[in-house]
């Protein structure tokens, strides 16, 4: 005889997480639509969400990684939230450092921001069958972890615009007028970039950009 499996309970306490408005009701909307009657509250800096999640018990959090005030997965730390609590990241970045930080921190979920409408919706209801929340992109590259690793570091699709428009003479506040993000987010690629290849300025960005066939 089969035992029947307990599927997991409807999130009906909602933390969203997430300094931009229009993303911010955009996932208020997704969330009534996958999960009716849920009550949400929302968060637009670390310390609020910090705040709100020492007080109270949320059965899914919506984690925005870029805020102004920190990395949201700080809320992931202890003493942090409850196991019974699922915490599904949803952002603009979509590299290893990000996903596999916040996996280990306990992270059951990786969206996109991208994954907007019937997209996020099915995501995010794919809890209750025990699907965790993955963009088909984000799922992609967890798989490829797992194949032997090029010798040369690769830039997401996203940090490669980033590092095109610098590279193209952008100023942080243009590019991220050019991609519809914040500057705050911009930073954070641009270090990304520096980092993933070792370079420290501007010039040495637009070499490596040359060197990539990256410019035209």
């Amino acid at each position: 005889m089969t035992e029947s499996v307990t599927p997991p309970a409807i999130p009906h306490h909602i933390l969203i997480v997430e300094d931009h408005p229009e993303v911010c009701q955009t996932l208020r909307a997704d969330s009534r639509i996958a999960f009716p009657g849920c009550h949400i509250l929302t968060a637009e800096t670390l310390q609020k969400a910090q705040t709100l999640c020492a007080h109270s018990t949320f059965d899914l959090i919506l984690l925005d990684i870029g805020l102004p005030d920190g990395e949201g997965t700080e809320v992931l730390r202890k003493p942090g939230v409850p196991e019974q609590t699922t915490v599904v990241v949803t952002t603009l970045f979509d590299d290893d450092e990000h996903l596999f930080e916040a996996l280990r921190l306990g992270a059951l979920g990786y969206l996109l921001k991208d994954d907007t409408g019937t997209d996020m919706v099915e995501a995010l209801q794919g809890i209750l069958a025990g699907r965790p929340p993955l963009s088909p992109s984000i799922a992609k590259r967890i798989l490829q972890s797992f194949a032997p690793k090029p010798t040369q570091h690769m830039l997401s699709p996203r940090e490669e615009e980033v590092l095109i428009l610098i590279s193209r003479g952008y100023s942080a506040r243009e590019a991220a007028q050019a991609l519809a993000v914040s500057a705050h987010t911009v930073a954070d690629y641009v270090k990304s970039v520096y980092r993933k290849l070792h370079i420290n300025n501007r010039a040495e960005a637009t070499a490596e950009a040359m060197r990539r066939g990256l410019l035209r």
